[in-house]
């Protein structure tokens, strides 16, 4: 009734303990009290603020940098507040409701430099409007200005209205300054190349992890998952190509573009690769490719993955077109899986036809019942339909073989099959793959309540595989007895 005591948030999905950002802050040199709140100043966006007293100078920048090599993304704070002295109740206590909104110079910023040419410029007033910045300089990072997955989807929506190019949101994610971003396209150039692999966590001592884009061709599933592997293992994720007559059509066709994108990031292994849904039968035509250009395969995860035999005969639950798809945009609409991504989108039952005017019907229905937010397009849809069904058709005729190497199966345990390898031990022989059940459906083990635990196999899979369960160049497994099924 009164409230939690221990002072634990949720901010886009994520549970945060605040107690735990401020004894990291009070570690800083020129910190010597500290106190973080989750502030809703603007409706629906909620952030992180820190609020420091001290004696030393202390830029939000560095104070940003020193919390970032400790603590996950989504516990970093967006704004820094420096006090001279602590709001107070009449009793003495802290009054937390007197500190102050924080001013545009709180958040974490490079000294400003301004745009520079058309283009930049009006990418920096977009940015500015959306995180309610007085401005913002070419050099600023949207993600430590305060910008989140959600903000994405509406700076991407402004740049469709006012600079008429429409880019995928994961641009945002690869190319978060408003320099960066805006040199990879003009008015009168093409968007950024789709070609090469996201940054998701660019740092971490240990070799990296690439997850394969869904079957929809979403990333989105990177960005909720990643702040759960390994704070020391760098994340990348592999986006789609553009639709068109001329993208992949084969698996073979799409693995090795994939397999391009991951060795311009890292041209010799030991490689980690894995996939959720579709993605995961990518990652293991990835792990084929590389093994027969004899490099090193350290971890092969399939997350959920159905083996291609099941869509040979009749397609599982889980490949549902418009499920997919829903879900989909879902996350890439808010890739924190909160609000109204948790919607289950099996109930949102199917389009009758493919014309025009049924599918807007369609969609328009998906909204007013608030399962598909208001900026996703009825083209947008398509595509993503589209391409779903462009991949299973690719999975009839797909045919992987036995690879020498531990094959890491997470599969959701609320499924309507009862065979929780998904059809891989029919291929795989039993010492290779190792079957770990984490909760939930094929869609909801994204879900915030479930994708912490996700991660965490995930995580333990990665040290196992560390510890001995590579496949050499020369083909042959490295098998020890933390590499055994489960």
């Amino acid at each position: 009734f009164l409230g939690r005591m221990d002072h634990q948030v949720k901010v886009r999905g994520f549970r945060i303990e605040l107690g735990e950002i401020e004894a990291r802050l009070r570690e800083h040199a020129a910190v010597r009290e500290a106190v973080v709140l989750a502030r809703e100043d603007a409706p629906g966006d909620t952030r992180l603020v820190a609020y420091w007293v001290g004696d030393g100078p202390a830029e939000a920048e560095r104070l940003r940098a020193h919390l970032g090599e400790a603590l996950p993304e989504h516990m970093v704070p967006a704004a820094y507040v420096r006090l001279e002295r602590w709001p107070l109740t009449p009793n003495g206590k802290l009054d937390r409701r007197a500190l102050p909104v924080p001013a545009n110079e709180a958040c974490a910023r490079r000294g400003y430099e301004a745009p520079v040419g058309p283009i930049e410029e009006a990418l920096a007033e977009i940015w500015a409007e959306v995180l309610g910045l007085e401005r913002v300089g070419r050099g600023d990072h949207f993600f430590a200005l305060g910008g989140h997955s959600l903000s994405a989807v509406r700076v991407i929506a402004r740049m469709r209205q006012a600079v008429g190019v429409d880019i995928p949101l994961s641009h945002v994610f690869s190319h978060p300054t408003v320099a960066s971003l805006a040199a990879g396209f003009s008015a009168s150039e093409a968007p950024v190349s789709a070609d090469r692999a996201v940054a998701v966590r660019a740092t971490g001592a240990e070799p990296p992890l690439f997850l394969a884009h869904a079957g929809a061709g979403s990333i989105a599933y990177a960005q909720v998952l990643h702040p759960h592997v390994g704070g020391q293992v760098p994340v990348y994720a592999l986006p789609a190509p553009p639709s068109s007559d001329a993208a992949p059509r084969t698996v073979e066709e799409m693995g090795a573009r994939l397999v391009g994108m991951i060795r311009e990031v890292q041209p010799a292994g030991p490689y980690r690769v894995a996939g959720w849904s579709f993605g995961g039968v990518l990652a293991y035509e990835i792990a084929s490719q590389l093994i027969g250009q004899n490099e090193t395969v350290e971890f092969l995860g399939m997350i959920d993955t159905y083996a291609p035999s099941y869509f040979r005969d009749e397609p599982p639950a889980a490949a549902d077109d418009d499920a997919a798809s829903l879900h989909a945009l879902s996350m890439d609409a808010a890739a924190d899986a909160g609000g109204r991504g948790e919607t289950a989108p099996e109930t949102a039952g199917s389009v009758d036809g493919d014309g025009d005017a049924e599918l807007e019907a369609y969609v328009a229905r998906l909204r007013a019942e608030g399962k598909l937010r208001d900026h996703v397009t009825v083209p947008q849809f398509r595509q993503m339909r589209d391409r779903g069904r462009v991949n299973r058709q690719a999975l009839r005729e797909y045919d992987p073989r036995p690879l020498p190497v531990v094959v890491h199966l997470f599969a959701a345990q609320e499924s309507e099959t009862e065979d929780s390898s998904r059809g891989w031990r029919d291929l795989l022989p039993e010492r290779s793959l190792q079957v770990t059940p984490v909760p939930g459906t094929h869609l909801s083990m994204m879900d915030p309540s479930n994708v912490a635990v996700l991660g965490q196999a995930l995580s333990r899979g990665l040290e196992r595989a560390r510890a001995g369960g590579a496949v050499s160049a020369g083909g042959t497994a490295r098998t020890g007895d933390d590499a055994s099924p489960s």
